[in-house]
């Protein structure tokens, strides 16, 4: 060193820069050879005519390390001989926030990932008692012959538990969202129904606070578009949760808008919800598309939330190719329009008599088959047992792949139904080793799974013919079977089921109507109920279906015809126990019977 100034001195420990006139650099490397090896690769660099900057460790004169960053250059470009200029930059508090930053950065990804594992655990978890409630809840539907109130319950035990089992894919799908994993499935949905079903999901939390929700949606209601019907029910139920939660009087309206563009086979969706609540201040509106951040309110008992839900909206409007808009002002409510453009029109129509048929299973007659059920829980167990019971099929069941795999080799099994969580062995690989076994690999596989990832089923259907996510529904269970299995459906069934025989009855009393009654007791009926049918019609509006179903009780009553007061009550029941598939087929009749 022919000269160095204070500040060095001092940052190496030496205090007097005169002590290092003279002394060799090397004192501030670990050793000799630091530094020889080093220095070549500084100087190398200076030959070339280029500046060194690199970032290292050095060390004091008492030997303590400390990051330091140098700059050097020669004093006469490509010629070292005349010396070199070093600068050196203490950077040891930056690179020990570094440091401290990857230690945090490593603790949120293990944090991270086991929030992962604990969504993954619990998705299992809460699907699993799931499987049971609403395979129970389907097969008392299926047995309730005594009390028609009770077939009300059972269905809203299944049309909640559906719903409960949506709002938990829908948690899930937020880690996704988070680190951009979302993985668009589009598929034939009807944006109509999905409005309405909206609608019913947020009925009770509406009447509660005593507030309207009103629907408005287009007079074609069947046709289909090819969109992520998850995806888009996540959107609403947060564009619509938030206008709930911020509006303590009046209404809130969900609108959907269509137009056909007819050449290209597409149309532009727009959807818009709003709502008479408190507004979104001017300033606050530019960030409340932000994670984490809400609409600031000086409301004492203003229920709180993560601040996601727009933010989580926004993303998926946007992998959706769509964009999303805020029109509000403080105290005036307000209005969020999802614009979906060019949406492509499913080639498949809507045909609303086919949909309902398909809530009754068909009479179908198996040919007497054999299928092993591996399943470690029992009450999994017991609701496909009884799913199947009726159907003349030979239920065997294993608790693990080990135990499936022992019996396979004593007993010929037509079909396999699959678990594929299960302890000892699980259903993945007991699968796959059946399917590797030449003697067994024909036997048809259906996957029984909780896993919805991609990738889980990807391996799943490289050794399973099908996979059913759980709960798994009676419906669902027979067709997929039906798929694998010799059978025979039975067009003009005596039989029929429950709800078909009661339809039937009800349909007979509607023919008596017809010849009993004279055209001025009609009349009546059209004018007593027919404003309230056009405001039902479409919207299914709960509070609106409920007052046409008084008035109905209410005409029978006072006329003393007893299939209008059945019928009012058959839509009260409805309505009451948030039976919406009952609804819809009960207004339906309105006109049949008018």
């Amino acid at each position: 060193m022919v000269w160095a100034n204070g500040e060095f001195a001092n940052m190496i420990g030496y205090g007097d820069m005169g002590v290092l006139i003279g002394e060799n650099i090397q004192i501030v490397y670990k050793d000799e050879q630091d530094c020889l090896e080093f220095g070549t690769q500084v100087l190398s660099t200076l030959v070339e005519g280029r500046i060194s900057v690199t970032e290292r460790i050095l060390y004091r004169k008492d030997r303590s390390p400390f990051w330091c960053r140098i700059t050097a250059k020669a004093v006469e470009a490509s010629d070292i001989s005349k010396g070199s200029i070093w600068i050196f930059d203490d950077i040891s508090e930056r690179r020990d926030a570094e440091i401290e930053l990857k230690k945090a950065k490593e603790q949120a990804e293990t944090a991270n990932r086991a929030k992962s594992e604990f969504l993954a655990n619990m998705s299992h978890e809460i699907r699993t008692p799931m499987n049971a409630i609403l395979g129970f809840s389907q097969i008392l539907d299926e047995k309730c012959t005594l009390c028609p109130q009770n077939l009300d319950y059972t269905q809203g035990i299944l049309t909640g538990g559906k719903n409960l089992l949506r709002l938990i894919d829908d948690i899930l799908d937020l880690s996704k969202v988070e680190v951009g994993r979302i993985v668009i499935q589009n598929e034939p949905v009807n944006p109509c129904s999905l409005v309405k079903e909206i609608q019913q999901i947020f009925k009770f939390k509406v009447q509660e606070k005593g507030l309207k929700l009103n629907i408005n949606i287009p007079s074609d209601s069947t046709i289909l578009v090819l969109l992520d019907e998850t995806r888009l029910r996540q959107i609403l139920f947060n564009l619509v949760g938030n206008a709930v939660k911020f509006t303590k009087t009046g209404d809130i309206t969900i609108s959907l808008l269509s137009n056909i563009n007819e050449q290209q086979r597409s149309i532009d969706l727009t959807f818009e919800v709003s709502d008479t609540g408190i507004g979104i201040p001017i300033n606050q509106q530019g960030n409340i598309f932000e994670p984490f951040r809400q609409r600031k309110t000086q409301e004492p008992n203003q229920q709180k939330g993560t601040g996601l839900g727009l933010a989580i909206s926004k993303k998926l409007i946007e992998i959706m190719n769509g964009t999303i808009s805020l029109k509000s002002e403080e105290g005036e409510g307000a209005t969020f329009t999802v614009n979906l453009p060019n949406v492509e029109i499913s080639t498949i129509s809507l045909d609303l008599s086919k949909i309902k048929r398909e809530i009754f299973l068909p009479e179908i007659k198996f040919e007497n088959a054999k299928i092993l059920h591996v399943e470690d829980v029992l009450s999994n167990r017991q609701v496909v047992k009884a799913y199947l019971e009726s159907y003349d099929l030979n239920i065997v069941g294993a608790i693990n792949g080990e135990e499936a795999l022992s019996i396979i080799q004593k007993v010929k099994f037509d079909l396999i139904l699959m678990d594929i969580d299960m302890p000892v062995m699980n259903g993945f690989e007991a699968s796959k080793n059946i399917r590797t076994n030449p003697k067994y690999k024909n036997i048809p596989i259906l996957a029984l799974t909780v896993s919805s990832a991609k990738s889980d089923i990807e391996q799943i259907l490289k050794y399973c013919d099908e996979y059913m996510k759980k709960p798994i529904l009676k419906y669902e269970l027979i067709s997929n079977i039906a798929k694998y299995l010799p059978n025979t459906i039975i067009e003009d069934s005596k039989k029929g089921t429950k709800h078909l025989a009661k339809e039937k009855s009800f349909d007979e009393k509607i023919e008596a109507f017809e010849k009993d009654n004279s055209k001025s007791i009609k009349l009546a009926l059209k004018n007593r109920l027919g404003a309230l049918y056009e405001e039902i019609k479409y919207s299914y509006s709960m509070d609106e279906t409920e007052e046409f179903a008084k008035q109905a009780i209410k005409f029978g009553e006072e006329n003393k015809i007893e299939l209008i007061t059945e019928y009012g009550k058959k839509l009260l029941s409805a309505s009451e126990n948030f039976n919406f598939k009952r609804i819809e087929e009960l207004v339906d009749l309105y006109p049949k019977i008018v």
